[in-house]
């Protein structure tokens, strides 16, 4: 398993938000900077969320985007509800493209945009699969959700408990432990607070990499530490 560093972008800032809240967004820092900082530390992929975008349902942040692609290969999502909007990401130059209410509402349809280089996003908000910038939580159950999205052929989801993002309260291990061994690789988010809880996820079957945003931050831990205990 390895750790990828998270950038979130609202109106050209880098921010941690908590829970995915808006008004309770941090700066944090200048967003090219610190993917140097990253990339200098050793990390060979950068996890990339377009706030304005997700808020807007539009991707926003497309030229900031295609400069940090240029810095480190990012995984990008934030706003995607179209066919045209996975290929606006795409034109960024990214390695991957996370799709979250996309996949929810046309679950049938998604297979035409292209598996291989889309990430589903299963956000969970009061145990259900949420939707629009984890604004709303729709009637899906994340297991059967997962269980169609590996029928499907979808190659790798990113697994994020909403109550935990930006809380350094921990992993949501249980839910982690229900989904990720199903059979789609996965990517865990929300909650590490410390490098134990990177080892812990590492002992789940299933789950490839782990994002984390708020513990860089906050001092808990550098990336390079994080990529030297997973090692």
């Amino acid at each position: 398993m390895k750790a990828i560093p998270a950038i979130d972008l609202l109106e050209g800032k880098a921010v941690r938000l908590f829970q995915g809240k808006r008004d309770k967004a941090e700066v944090v820092g200048v967003p090219l900077d610190l993917a140097k900082r990253f990339a200098d530390e050793g990390a060979d992929l950068l996890h990339v969320v377009d706030l304005s975008g997700a808020f807007a349902e539009k991707p926003f942040h497309l030229k900031l985007a295609a400069q940090l692609a240029k810095i480190l290969p990012i995984q990008i999502g934030g706003g995607v509800r179209t066919r045209e909007d996975i290929e606006a990401f795409r034109d960024t130059g990214c390695r991957w493209v996370i799709v979250g209410t996309i996949a929810t509402s046309n679950l049938k349809d998604l297979a035409l945009l292209g598996l291989e280089d889309l990430v589903v996003a299963v956000d969970i908000k009061g145990g259900k699969v949420a939707i629009k910038a984890w604004q709303e939580a729709s009637a899906l159950e994340p297991v059967p959700f997962v269980q169609q999205l590996l029928a499907l052929g979808v190659k790798r989801i990113l697994c994020t408990t909403v109550e935990r993002d930006g809380t350094l309260q921990g992993p949501d291990l249980a839910t982690l432990g229900d989904i990720a061994p199903l059979g789609i690789p996965t990517i865990a988010s929300g909650g590490i607070s410390k490098l134990e809880d990177l080892l812990q996820l590492s002992q789940i079957h299933g789950i490839e990499s782990a994002v984390v945003g708020k513990a860089l931050y906050s001092g808990a831990f550098t990336y390079a530490q994080a990529r030297k205990v997973l090692l």
